[in-house]
């Protein structure tokens, strides 16, 4: 899952970890940093999931959040 921030937000930082669990991504694991706003975390759930579903979009309506997408790049997790 590819999370873009409104702001520069260190991907790794414990506290950027707490907001994705309140904004709902309880088991998000960050992977890499795409760029200073950009950040790569994986989800333990599949994309067929609706769980998934929900949580994706619990993401996108968090104000600090500026889209989430699933990471479609050739190689990806």
């Amino acid at each position: 899952m590819i999370i873009g921030f409104v702001i520069t937000t260190p991907g790794e930082a414990p506290e950027t970890l707490k907001r994705l669990k309140q904004a709902g991504a309880a088991d998000a694991r960050f992977v890499s940093s795409l760029s200073p706003r950009s950040h790569l975390y994986q989800l333990t759930c599949p994309e067929s999931d609706p769980h998934c579903d929900r949580v994706v979009e619990m993401l996108r309506s968090y104000p600090e959040i500026e889209y989430a997408s699933p990471d479609k790049r050739k190689g990806s997790l």
